[in-house]
């Protein structure tokens, strides 16, 4: 959907929900800044009222404006294979702020939206998920079809291109997998793709991961177990999920060669800041796998 999103549309939609927001402060836009705190500490992030705080980098929203502008504009080149392109309309594809460009695209644009005559549906980003019941008549006798028709419905209702991108009981996105058992939701940490002929004697090996006996191996997991704790944490509905996801990225740092030594204090430090439940987690999902 990216190359599909109108550059202008997005400072209009920015300009639209900032408006929105002073009218809620009841103030003018000159009175409301962006604070960012210098350290990273998104959580620390405000809009409010002039400051000299030195600790935040302060920004108006025309400070903002014309950095979008710019991201739009200028931030467009992206890399495929060994070639470089310049991307002529849309937002960046691959561009640090370009799913946050999107997602308050569609808010716009889903204003008037009738959702009642859509299926249950949500949105993450620029992804519409449907809910449909595999007993619907319509659904049974052409899946294809159907989809098609609620696509192009949607299609008209926001006014911009869209796609089938899936359907079935279970979808893979970027990171995770959306799946449906006995109808009910369930998400999970997508399991690394492994590349191997059936029936090879030589066990698999993993997309975008360097071996264990790789020289920058040990720097890898430095930033590999905090971000899998991350996600594994916030991809699942429930304990069991975690313990899965976990057990996962065991079984990965295992099958690529990395001794427990390198991991299993940090894993086990990760999840000690967290709550002393998630010690029992993480010990579960090593008994499990061992």
């Amino acid at each position: 959907m990216f190359p599909n999103i109108p550059r202008p549309l997005v400072v209009t939609a920015l300009e639209h929900y900032w408006q929105l927001l002073c009218e809620a402060r009841g103030c003018s836009s000159d009175r409301l800044i962006f604070h960012v705190h210098k350290g990273g500490l998104r959580s620390l992030d405000y809009v409010g009222a002039p400051s000299r705080d030195s600790s935040f980098h302060h920004l108006s929203f025309h400070d903002v404006l014309s950095f979008v502008v710019w991201d739009l504009t200028w931030n467009d080149y992206f890399v495929h294979y060994s070639s470089v392109f310049c991307q002529c309309k849309g937002v960046p594809i691959g561009g640090s702020a370009s799913a946050q460009y999107a997602s308050i695209v569609l808010m716009y644009l889903e204003r008037n939206v009738s959702w009642s005559s859509f299926p249950p549906c949500m949105r993450y980003r620029d992804n519409y998920l449907f809910y449909l019941r595999a007993s619907d008549p319509a659904l049974l006798q052409n899946p294809g079809e159907y989809l098609a028709g609620v696509s192009e419905r949607l299609q008209d209702a926001v006014g911009l291109p869209l796609q089938v991108e899936g359907w079935g009981e279970s979808l893979d996105f970027l990171e995770s997998t959306l799946c449906f058992t006995n109808g009910l939701p369930d998400i999970g940490l997508k399991v690394p793709l492994a590349f191997a002929p059936r029936g090879s004697p030589t066990p698999p090996k993993f997309v975008k991961m360097v071996d264990g006996h790789s020289p920058n191996a040990p720097r890898v997991l430095q930033s590999f177990i905090p971000n899998i704790f991350r996600k594994a944490n916030w991809y699942r509905f429930d304990n069991l999920r975690f313990v899965i996801n976990i057990r996962h990225m065991i079984r990965l740092l295992r099958t690529k060669g990395y001794p427990s030594a390198w991991w299993r204090p940090t894993m086990f430090a990760k999840a000690a800041a967290l709550d002393m439940s998630y010690l029992m987690h993480v010990a579960s999902a090593l008994g499990a796998d061992e």
